[in-house]
């Protein structure tokens, strides 16, 4: 078996004040977690804090906490041969990722949001590959970073044209770190910007019968996670889409995913 615990303990309260346009729901779990000899205690504190002053003005601050456990088979002692040169092995030294997350949301006219988010993780687990040193063999293997860190800005911003042309642009912004000190013989701490943009079309060529010309588009400037470096992309999705019948009782959908063959990023181990 893999001799695996979990308990857990949970309090939690959830109010709310100033005339009902604030609310407060917090909690506190403590969680215990064993396998095999490897133990951990927690406590997991969860609050957000809700303020409305007025119709046209929302702010959500917020603090989550929790575990992300592995899956069981990737903490099972296990070699799988892909080929005659990549091999999949399996960790059982795999370790639980805690994560922290801090938040600020603002909403405006129930239109327009505004999002900042702070990630810190410990212990997060991801699989990159690895050239052995030992022989002509590439490793793929699920394994634990000492520390992961990702500060996040993004926004949402719908724009309406003459009634019929309908879009919404969502930018974001992130600065990401990864570190760890024993990843097989080798150690790495990258840090770098990554930037995305993402816009979603959506343009009324007719009324009756409601036809509309669909397409989301995005662009994403690469990132690095570890040794490996994903290439920067885009792509576009589009399509049509006709309503018939009485309240659109029918709808004819034609739609082309990725359309230039661009969406897919290029990943490379440094």
């Amino acid at each position: 078996t893999s001799d695996e615990d979990i308990a857990n303990a949970y309090v939690g309260t959830d109010i709310s004040f100033a005339g009902n346009r604030a609310n407060l729901s917090a909690s506190l779990a403590g969680e215990g977690y064993r396998i095999r000899d490897y133990r951990r205690q927690s406590i997991l504190p969860n609050i957000s804090l809700s303020y409305a002053p007025t119709d046209d003005h929302a702010l959500t601050l917020g603090w989550q906490a929790f575990h992300n456990y592995p899956a069981y088979w990737y903490r099972q002692t296990y070699r799988r041969e892909v080929d005659g040169y990549e091999v999949n092995l399996g960790n059982p030294d795999l370790r639980p990722a805690r994560y922290n997350i801090a938040s600020l949301s603002y909403i405006y006219r129930s239109r327009y949001a505004f999002n900042v988010y702070y990630y810190h993780v410990r212990d997060a687990f991801f699989t990159q590959l690895y050239q052995s040193t030992d022989r002509l063999e590439l490793i793929n293997q699920i394994t634990n970073t000492d520390l992961s860190r990702v500060w996040m800005l993004s926004a949402s911003v719908p724009v309406t044209i003459a009634d019929r042309w309908f879009l919404t642009f969502v930018p974001s912004a992130l600065h990401e770190r990864y570190r760890t000190e024993h990843w097989h013989d080798l150690s790495f701490d990258v840090a770098g910007w990554v930037y995305s943009l993402n816009v979603n079309s959506q343009l009324r060529l007719l009324s009756h019968p409601r036809l509309t010309f669909t397409t989301d588009g995005h662009y994403y400037s690469g990132n690095h996670q570890g040794i490996l470096k994903w290439d920067k992309s885009w792509g576009i999705n589009a399509g049509l889409q006709l309503g018939l019948l009485k309240e659109e009782a029918l709808l004819i959908s034609l739609n082309v995913n990725d359309v230039f063959e661009t969406a897919t990023p290029i990943g490379r181990t440094r």
